[in-house]
């Protein structure tokens, strides 16, 4: 076995010998499929994001006449929002190991992905 460096454990059980090379490349690797799976995510989440963002454009214009549907995509889109925001928020912790207040963040995140007309709606309402 040329070029591993093996190692024993200390029980000395045979099924727990590894080389502490291969084990890298293995976290390497897991590390590489972690990143993987977390842009394809990103990619749907925002692929959703923008069906819904231009379904809500187009249902605001008619809001008078598609008041019923509106009101379920809004809440599809409030839906997303949210999920947007909580993933965004969990990425955020992990990346900087903070221990700021999670809702405060959230809230941030859920502001900044709400579509601007909701945010022009509900801002003009208070």
């Amino acid at each position: 076995r040329m070029g591993h460096d093996f190692k024993i454990s200390i029980h000395r059980n045979p099924d727990k010998v590894w080389c502490s090379r291969c084990k890298k490349d293995t976290k390497t690797e897991m590390l590489k499929q972690k990143e993987l799976d977390l842009e394809r995510k990103r990619a749907e989440i925002n692929q959703q994001q923008r069906k819904l963002f231009e379904e809500s454009k187009n249902k605001i214009q008619n809001y008078p006449t598609f008041q019923t549907q509106q009101s379920l995509t809004l809440q599809e889109i409030l839906k997303q929002v949210e999920l947007k925001a909580k993933y965004e928020t969990q990425k955020f912790l992990v990346q900087s190991g903070t221990t700021q207040s999670e809702s405060s963040i959230f809230n941030i995140y859920k502001t900044i992905y709400m579509p601007s007309e909701i945010l022009q709606a509900s801002l003009q309402s208070l």
